[in-house]
């Protein structure tokens, strides 16, 4: 499928499963290409397609755990992409800092040396309800991500019905991706 938006030409190529075999598709080299990953649960993918930026969106980790993040932003720092994005969700606990601080008996931030603060990005970025602006074969590209997903059991980054949710969906406008 390929999408024309301002100018820019992207070409989308789905990642079937966690399988061995993976498609390369002929990809203009003056196109942005962008590879999308998400609900990796602590799997590292080996054969992952070339790109510009790679986007983790959701579950990057099964518990949420500092040692279960670590592993999979030293992996993703490890890729050759030039932008590394990540979005978390509801399985990685310890980015939530509201969730940690009311379950005060969970594993996430007893440690010293283990807390959010202390995980090491690398160039890795990460989103949390917010936008940035990349620069990209002389190219701007905005991306929006979001942690926040429905209420589910007792989970990471959940909102309610009610009109006390931390986020805004109504809120997020065009000038909130400009970086």
């Amino acid at each position: 499928m390929e999408i024309l938006a301002t100018g820019l030409m992207i070409k989308l190529q789905p990642i079937r499963g966690l399988g061995t075999e993976v498609i390369h598709p002929t990809v203009d080299s003056a196109a942005v290409t962008v590879v999308y990953i998400s609900d990796t649960h602590n799997t590292k993918l080996d054969l992952l397609p070339p790109g510009d930026i790679l986007v983790h969106a959701s579950d990057l980790s099964q518990f949420g755990t500092f040692d279960e993040l670590q592993a999979q932003l030293s992996w993703l720092a490890a890729l050759s992409y030039k932008y590394k994005i990540i979005i978390a969700s509801n399985h990685d606990l310890l980015l939530d800092g509201v969730f940690v601080a009311a379950r005060p008996n969970r594993e996430l931030e007893r440690h010293v040396g283990k807390r959010r603060g202390d995980l090491i990005w690398e160039d890795v970025r990460y989103l949390e309800h917010e936008a940035l602006e990349l620069e990209v074969k002389g190219r701007s590209v905005r991306v929006f991500g979001s942690p926040w997903t429905p209420r589910c059991g007792s989970w990471a980054f959940q909102y309610g019905p009610d009109a006390t949710s931390p986020m805004r969906w109504g809120a997020i406008s065009f000038s909130l991706c400009q970086a």
